[in-house]
């Protein structure tokens, strides 16, 4: 409604400034419709009462390059001629405007209905385009709709490709882990066991060895022991005897004396 009313406003403009620049005796109007034949002096003649289409102004050199007459209606009180040749001319062309507006009627009846058709086969046209654009769009959505789906699909199906993969991996490692730490385990245990089982013979030896140095020096302390006793055994002994020697001595010499 507001579009209709500044068209309203900008061809009352149109009019207004056609009017204006009609004072210049080179400027007149013409109808843009098909079967148009004359131009006139103002565009508020009569003769373009019957336009359909729009009003456009133009020079009379322009106008009658296009084929264009002069309105008889416009210009018939402008011409000064001869009372019998201008009763002549005007009986001509009484006969002509009645042609022309037999013409011109058929023309005005015809234009409308052409009109009509034009426009009904431009709606249909648009209405054409306009279901095969939501046919298309309702197509393309449905495709848009359908190549989302098949992206989603896919990326589900790599994702639990991926899934599977990273868990098939994670496992293998694990297994790979477990088994290096089952055999580090089992390799430490071994060189413990071993180490032990090397300890305990060691730990044997030095005890064997710790067990004759006791018995070695036991013997030695003992066989010390027994020189020792032997030895006393012997001074006691030797000196016995030298005391018995002393005593046979002295017992000699006391006897030798008394013999004496």
């Amino acid at each position: 409604m507001k579009k209709l009313f500044l068209a309203f406003i900008a061809m009352g403009a149109m009019l207004f400034s056609m009017e204006a620049s009609a004072q210049s005796s080179n400027t007149v109007y013409v109808c843009t419709g098909k079967y148009s034949v004359k131009y006139h002096k103002t565009n508020t003649c009569s003769g373009l009462s019957a336009c359909t289409s729009d009003i456009v102004s133009t020079t009379v050199a322009a106008a009658k390059k296009n084929g264009k007459e002069e309105c008889l209606k416009c210009y018939a009180n402008a011409k000064a001629a001869p009372a019998k040749e201008v009763k002549k001319e005007s009986r001509k062309e009484v006969k002509e405007t009645a042609e022309k507006k037999t013409t011109k009627k058929v023309a005005t009846k015809k234009e409308p209905a052409e009109k009509k058709v034009a426009e009904k086969k431009t709606a249909t046209k648009k209405a054409a385009e306009k279901k095969t654009t939501t046919k298309k769009a309702a197509k393309d959505a449905d495709e848009k709709k359908v190549a989302e789906k098949k992206t989603t699909t896919k990326k589900a199906a790599e994702k639990k490709a991926t899934t599977k993969k990273a868990a098939a991996k994670d496992a293998d490692e694990k297994k790979v882990a477990e088994k290096k730490t089952a055999t580090k385990k089992a390799a430490e245990k071994k060189t413990t066991t071993k180490k032990a089982a090397k300890d305990a013979d060691e730990k044997k030896v030095a005890e064997k060895k710790t067990t004759t140095k006791k018995a070695a020096e036991k013997k030695a302390t003992t066989k010390k022991a027994a020189e020792k006793k032997t030895t006393t055994k012997k001074a006691a002994e030797k000196k016995t005897t030298k005391k018995a020697a002393e005593k046979k001595t002295t017992t000699k010499k006391t006897t030798t004396k008394k013999a004496a």
